[in-house]
Parts: C-alpha cells; structure tokens; sequence
C-alpha cells in the first residue's frame, strides 16, 4: 500500500494544465482543460479503468484479465484507492464535465517502494518486474519520482492527443511537489 497522499499546501481542486485540440465529433479545434479529478467522479473513473483499460492493455489481453473477476475486482480496489488520494488529473473540454481521459498520479519513494501491490495475479507480477527491472531510482539517482497507476484516453478521444497532454500536465504537478 502507498503511504503517499497530497499535500495539504496544494490547493484542491485547480486547472494544471490547458490545451486545443482537434473534437472527434466536428473535427474543428477546440479547448481542453487539464484538472483534479473531484470526488463526485472517482467512482466513474474507475469505471472507465475497468470497461477500457483492462480490455485495451496488452498484458491484460494476453493474460484474458476482462474474464478474471478476481482481477477485476483487485484491480478496482487499487484505482479505488489510487484516485482517493487526490492527486488524479482529468481532461474535459471546455465548457463540458464529459471525461476525455486521466491519469492517476502518485508520489513513489524508495523509502516506502517495497512491494506496492500485494496481489500476486499475473498481471500484477508482470507490472513489479518491469518497474524492478528499470529501478528509476538508480536509474536517475533520485529519492522520489512522479509515478502513475493508470493513463487512459476514453476511445472516442484516442488520436485527439489527450494522453500526451495529460503527460505535459505532469510538469507543474512535478514543480508543485517539488519533485
């Protein structure tokens, strides 16, 4: 389990990051805004985890995670508490509350890195022996790093290039924790 949770110092919610892109239903440019995500929509994020990441992600597919309801189960428990900690950003259009896409953030210290997940389901191992396997702390000499617990693009948005700027927003997320 995570001990990381927000700061106290960092106002809750704010705008991090805004952008224009192209909207899938005219093809004209149009603005994006890049912001927490409010309680009122932790429940339909990870929702969204659940009915796109899992049938979408590689490893996922490989291992038929979509029909594994212990998986499914386990996987909604960790975005649960991923987004409960505040410190998800989301992407709405301008003037709309209709999710494009998020990302769930967290601060990693190697202090603390022993072993996040507990649950041994293949996914899950595959996921720590990548992360082992990099060792970003070594890697780049550093105490602590901006990581994530998931990045999705809702479909109708995938190739209006909401992922990257959901990961240009990182940028003053990392400048406010001082990270």
């Amino acid at each position: 389990m995570i001990k990381w949770k927000r700061p106290d110092n960092i106002p809750f919610p704010q705008v991090w990051w805004r952008f224009s892109a192209k909207d899938p239903d005219t093809g004209d440019t149009v603005d994006y805004r890049i912001e927490d995500l409010t309680e009122d929509r932790y429940e339909e994020v990870v929702d969204l985890m659940i009915k796109y990441f899992i049938p979408d992600e590689p490893i996922c597919i490989c291992l038929d995670n979509a029909n594994d309801a212990a998986f499914v189960a386990e996987s909604r428990e960790i975005w649960a508490q991923a987004v409960a900690r505040k410190f998800t950003l989301v992407c709405y259009k301008e003037n709309s509350r209709e999710i494009c896409g998020f990302n769930m953030l967290q601060v990693l210290r190697k202090s603390e890195d022993v072993n996040q997940v507990q649950i041994k389901r293949p996914a899950y191992i595959i996921f720590q022996f990548m992360k082992k396997k990099i060792d970003l702390y070594n890697r780049y000499n550093v105490d602590q790093f901006l990581g994530e617990a998931g990045l999705l693009t809702v479909p109708k948005y995938r190739g209006c290039g909401i992922a990257t700027e959901l990961l240009k927003a990182r940028v003053p997320v990392m400048k406010a924790l001082g990270v």
